[in-house]
């Protein structure tokens, strides 16, 4: 039997009710490694930009990295699945990438279009009922605009922070990985 860990109220919104050490685990480790790995990638950009814009810049990466790992956990994926306002709610909330590039001074423009395509192809693929053609869709949609941002990115450090973006959104989070939570029998004495 997998233990899990009691995540506390205030992170159900990140990483659901409950969660495995292992999971808890990757979602740090991924999510400090490839962040820092995007951040050292967008080291140019953030020492031509003041210390009160680089810090969030940075904190905005580490979060879509882990971000990109805690979506498909089966905490933060049970906790969202079948609650379409919450769902609304995150969607909306994931404006991540054009503040991204407003604090980083780059491309507001290119960085807005990416977020409208992630956003859009994220709510598309959370409107369709779980299952296989979820999945799909959540992938074709996935490879579009990943390829999108690859072919048409003005930086490096800013297409790897979008296609962590819509990793994250579209299919990670959208697509939902995990059934219902399992039903806990009554533990006479534990």
């Amino acid at each position: 039997m997998v233990r899990t860990v009691v995540v506390p109220r205030a992170l159900h919104e990140v990483l659901g009710r409950e969660q495995t050490r292992t999971e808890l685990a990757l979602v740090a480790v991924g999510g400090l490694g490839v962040g820092a790995a995007v951040a050292f990638a967008a080291l140019p950009l953030l020492t031509q930009v003041p210390a009160w814009r680089a810090v969030p810049a940075v904190l905005i990466v580490l979060d879509l990295a882990a971000g990109c790992v805690a979506n498909f956990t089966a905490g933060t994926d049970r906790h969202y699945a079948h609650d379409v306002h919450r769902r609304r709610v995150f969607l909306a909330v994931h404006v991540h990438l054009p503040v991204l590039a407003l604090l980083l001074g780059v491309d507001v423009a290119w960085s807005t279009a990416v977020w409208a395509c992630v956003v859009g192809s994220a709510a598309a693929v959370s409107a369709t009922r779980p299952g296989p053609v979820q999945t799909a869709l959540g992938g074709a949609l996935t490879a579009a605009v990943v390829t999108g941002v690859v072919l048409t990115g003005p930086t490096r450090a800013l297409v790897a922070a979008a296609v962590l973006f819509a990793v994250k959104l579209v299919l990670a989070f959208a697509v939902v990985h995990h059934g219902p939570a399992p039903v806990r029998a009554a533990s006479g004495g534990r």
